[in-house]
């Protein structure tokens, strides 16, 4: 228990900011809110200027902040309108500071204000339920925590925020898949602290409904059936749980046993936690490629998609997929990575017939396979035959897989992977250091997991 506290002493001044650090955020919020407050006097629609998220909350971690500006806009405005609008008292209200658009949704406008990053996203102002856009919720989600959340409980929420950024499920956008910042106050006000949460989460059920209210157990779960179901407070119709896919929760849960077990302060750093052998190399293929810049939302969703088709594929041509994953720079270049149990295979694969029952078919597949250097008839009555590959190598086969029309990769970025794609093998996998640093988390052993 000692060693426990003393981790947690040493975590809470990773997390908690300085009074400079308060100060230097609280004039530079300040001054940004008061140049969109006057731009958007001069819009027709009069959009209400707010602060949002963790800055709001007063639960941002130190030294990684967003500054979220809100222009909420009435409901009768059209959704080009509200589009346009919210860009143009953006993009005015940040110019001196280099502003450019980001897309989520629907687009908004960000900008590097000295080390802060600052957001100006536009929401409709609606009543609970009728939302129009899926930033109408975030007011609402402000409103909820800091009526909520306890002076105390914003460092238990730096420490869960942190902790999770630290095993890598941090974030509930599609990229990660994860736990959102939302998510992380909502557990600390369900379970009071940052230890509780550990506990629940070391101990969970599969299926288990986190509800900060009075529920319908048999309801909700006529709804939902993701591994966890967390509602969110504010629309009992959401649930936050969704996000969160299963290999990230069971990155938690794992985790927050061995932290319990043995606590380090390794569990709130992204550095060093990973042990890679080069041999694993051996047994690897990456494909890398090119694409114009996009959401990231939309660039992750056709990414996960195509990485799915590719592996259905390669293992139809009778590679085993051990693991497999994407990454991605998040502007011009992704790649999609195999780790196979062999690059190539053997000269023959083995054709299963019908039954000799089945006249016709038996002789459908003999016509078919008349090449076969070899057919035999199995101790279930089934015809068998040899087929010699054409292809072995796992190079020619992702490429003759990417070149067919019919794949199952993304249409959004079929085009532009058939012109730019590289198929890298074994030793050869270099790259940029953020390809390099992607490879050791892929294919390196968790040390903080599993040592």
């Amino acid at each position: 228990m000692n060693k426990l506290i003393e981790i947690i002493k040493e975590a809470s001044k990773l997390v908690t900011p300085d009074i400079e650090e308060e100060m230097n955020v609280k004039r530079m919020s300040e001054l940004i809110i008061s140049k969109v407050k006057e731009v958007s006097k001069e819009s027709p629609y009069k959009p209400e200027v707010s602060l949002q998220g963790s800055l709001a909350k007063g639960t941002w971690i130190k030294g990684e902040l967003d500054i979220d500006i809100f222009l909420s806009f009435p409901r009768n405005v059209d959704k080009s309108t509200f589009e346009k609008e919210g860009l143009d008292i953006g993009l005015k209200a940040l110019s001196s500071y280099n502003p450019y658009l980001r897309y989520a949704e629907h687009p908004y406008v960000e900008a590097l204000v000295d080390k802060y990053k600052v957001n100006v996203v536009p929401c409709y102002k609606v009543e609970k339920g009728n939302w129009l856009s899926a930033a109408d919720r975030t007011p609402y989600h402000t409103e909820y925590i800091k009526n909520n959340l306890k002076e105390e409980q914003k460092l238990e929420v730096r420490l869960l925020k942190k902790f999770f950024k630290g095993i890598g499920a941090y974030g509930a956008e599609i990229k990660v898949q994860g736990f959102s910042g939302y998510v992380c106050e909502i557990l600390i006000l369900k379970f009071g602290n940052f230890i509780n949460v550990l506990n629940y989460l070391s101990n969970m059920r599969k299926g288990d409904i986190i509800s900060l209210g009075e529920i319908n157990e048999e309801f909700v779960r006529s709804k939902f059936s993701t591994p966890i179901i967390i509602l969110d407070p504010i629309d009992n119709l959401r649930n936050l749980g969704e996000a969160i896919s299963y290999d990230k929760l069971a990155l938690a849960i794992l985790s927050a046993r061995k932290f319990l077990a043995d606590p380090s302060i390794k569990f709130f750093k992204e550095d060093g936690i990973f042990e890679f052998s080069q041999s694993i190399l051996n047994n690897m293929v990456m494909v890398k490629f090119k694409h114009k810049e996009r959401s990231e939302d939309i660039l992750w969703g056709q990414l996960r998609k195509s990485v799915k088709a590719l592996k259905k594929q390669i293992e139809i041509q009778g590679f085993k997929v051990f693991k497999y994953g994407v990454f991605s720079n998040n502007l011009d270049t992704s790649c999609f990575i195999f780790l196979l149990d062999s690059l190539n295979l053997n000269d023959f694969s083995l054709k299963r017939g019908p039954s000799v029952f089945s006249k016709e078919n038996c002789d459908r597949f003999l016509a078919k396979n008349y090449e076969s250097p070899l057919f035999w008839i199995g101790e279930d009555g089934n015809l068998y035959g040899l087929r010699k590959r054409e292809k072995k190598d796992i190079s020619s086969i992702i490429k003759s897989i990417i070149e067919k029309k019919s794949n199952g990769i993304s249409k959004g970025i079929i085009n532009e992977l058939k012109e730019s794609f590289q198929i890298i093998v074994g030793e050869n996998i270099k790259g940029e250091t953020w390809i390099k640093e992607e490879i050791i988390r892929f294919g390196g052993k968790n040390k903080l997991l599993f040592s």
